[in-house]
């Protein structure tokens, strides 16, 4: 109840017309990222399944990466292998494999957030 009230805050709090993908906008994690996350890599990168080592719903996994190299890294914006992958036109590269590709937006969504310095929000006994 206590997160429920403060996500509805912040939302209220937020600058008219804000919109995550827009430069003075804060990406929140388990508002922003967290549901594209779920939506596109859970199925394969996560609590059941860790293709290629890499399981994307617990931080500390996430930030270890998995065999390919460092998926989510505070470093220079090209080096991000996540980013990386969920913009590659290489159907063999491009993550999710096998689906449709992440909408400009989401990654829009994703760019800024690692920009921002991958901020998460710990909810659950360390999972997110």
């Amino acid at each position: 109840m206590r997160l429920c009230a403060a996500v509805a805050v912040r939302a209220l709090a937020s600058p008219a017309g804000a919109q995550p993908g827009d430069g003075d906008s804060r990406i929140e994690y388990p508002i922003h990222v967290q549901p594209i996350l779920r939506r596109h890599c859970y199925q394969c990168h996560g609590p059941d399944r860790q293709a290629s080592g890499l399981r994307l719903d617990v931080e500390s996994a996430a930030r270890a990466g998995g065999t390919s190299g460092l998926p989510i890294l505070e470093g220079p914006i090209e080096e991000n292998e996540l980013l990386r992958r969920v913009t590659s036109t290489d159907p063999g590269y491009r993550m999710p494999r096998q689906a449709e590709p992440l909408s400009d937006y989401e990654i829009s969504v994703l760019r800024r957030w690692i920009e921002q310095g991958v901020r998460v929000v710990q909810l659950f006994n360390g999972a997110y």
